[in-house]
């Protein structure tokens, strides 16, 4: 089975390379005939996208090849053990690879088999080779039981496992929200980044890493240090204004706590917003959320120190603008704190979307699969479009408007930050 993937892979890299060589060759042919025309037409440009969307692609498909390759290599990878990790459905996903008109709309495909792969890959540290290595009892892996007994020399209180988080797998450590010792609830490896769910805040490793990056700026702002957000002292001298585009939310297995942690310090002011288009911009949505739309916020210049975004500009049409707003939101020496669906390894913004008319969303251009992502702020919960995912590319935007990046996709095992970035960026004066 693994070899006839293997030999799937290599036919759909070598479409995705005649793609890329023919639409080369198109646009060259297109540019010898009129030598007067503008170097870029509304065709090339989008041409221009879409090579770069198949380079990913086809890099993305030489490392499943190679994976592929090594996992057949592995005397302990047998046909049931991959079946155990990315099930058969997934499994089932590399067949719609081959798309061969169009092979590069095979990449939402691809992208959830690489996650499958995700747990493989810490094992064998292929996306870490060196990576840091830590007292084993930190990543002890636990099944949790609905009548689990305590276990001894282990930092969690208690052994009662809520209902919905029965069979799932949990670590142990200490959540930098809540502040409590807890277990750390998860359904599998590749999942990490969206869950291992605190068992009393229910913050997940993504709302933690932001968390993270709220202390770290907190301290360079006031020089306050603490574990967790419920751990800052409740009264302080050094004003801090908080912008977060997230409102709290709270599911039985997941939740965004920040803002309730962040409302108790005094010395905090908190902003939060919301978009619904059918109401006026700026206007009250509750005491402390306004209806804002990121690409044209009704804020006055530096009224902000620190800015947050979860999972947000993937969804903003035109984000270079809202990236813009940001900036001028923060004040001086401001910090902006997001997470983005991003490859660092990517040259480019991978674009799903083409905006050719930012006056005019309808002339948008589709140029993969529509994808909608789910969002906890939409009354009807209904799902956002995703305009796209992040590459390198992301770096240089943010360095052409003042910001400094920090970037950081390391675990923290203690506070169960696993497989999930932070941008950390600094604005200059």
């Amino acid at each position: 089975m693994l070899r006839g993937l293997i030999d799937k892979m290599k036919l759909v890299s070598n479409d995705l390379q005649r793609a890329k060589v023919s639409n080369m060759g198109t646009r060259a042919a297109s540019e010898r005939c009129d030598i007067q025309k503008p170097l870029l037409t509304e065709v090339d440009r989008r041409k221009s996208l879409q090579e770069k969307n198949i380079t990913i692609l086809t890099e993305e498909v030489a490392l499943l090849s190679r994976w592929l390759s090594e996992i057949e290599q592995d005397a302990f990878a047998t046909r049931a053990s991959l079946r155990w990790r990315i099930g058969d459905g997934i499994v089932g996903l590399i067949e719609c690879l081959l798309f061969r008109s169009k092979p590069y709309l095979a990449l939402d495909h691809l992208l959830d088999v690489l996650r499958g792969f995700v747990a493989w890959q810490r094992k064998r540290d292929i996306i870490q080779p060196v990576r840091r290595r830590v007292n084993p009892t930190q990543l002890e892996i636990h099944t949790a039981h609905t009548t689990a007994q305590p276990r001894s020399g282990l930092i969690s209180p208690t052994d009662v496992t809520p209902k919905v988080f029965t069979d799932w797998q949990y670590v142990r450590g200490l959540c930098n929200i809540c502040g409590q010792p807890a277990r750390f609830f998860f359904s599998d490896p590749s999942l990490y980044r969206e869950q291992l769910v605190c068992e009393h805040c229910r913050s997940t490793s993504r709302y933690r890493s932001i968390a993270r990056g709220i202390l770290m700026a907190l301290k360079e702002f006031t020089g306050i240090e603490a574990e967790a957000l419920a751990l800052l002292p409740k009264e302080g001298k050094n004003p801090v204004r908080i912008y977060d585009t997230q409102q709290a939310f709270r599911f039985e297995v997941c939740a965004y706590p920040i803002p309730d942690f962040l409302r108790k310090c005094n010395w905090i002011s908190l902003t939060l917003s919301s978009y619904n288009p059918a109401k006026p911009l700026g206007g009250n949505l509750s005491p402390d959320t306004t209806n804002q739309n990121l690409e044209r916020l009704t804020f006055a210049d530096n009224s902000f120190d620190i800015v947050i975004t979860s999972d947000v500009m993937e969804h903003v049409r035109l984000d270079t603008q809202a990236h813009a707003e940001i900036a001028r939101v923060l004040c001086p020496m401001g910090i902006y704190l997001f997470t983005v669906p991003h490859n660092w390894a990517w040259p480019h913004n991978l674009i799903r979307v083409d905006i050719v008319d930012p006056g005019d969303p309808t002339s948008d251009v589709h140029l993969l699969p529509a994808e909608y992502h789910g969002d906890a702020n939409s009354p009807s919960g209904g799902g956002v479009l995703a305009y796209r995912a992040y590459g390198r590319s992301l770096q240089s935007e943010l360095e052409t408007l003042g910001f400094a990046l920090n970037y950081s996709k390391q675990d923290f095992d203690r506070i169960a930050i696993m497989n999930t970035e932070l941008f950390y960026c600094q604005l200059g004066l």
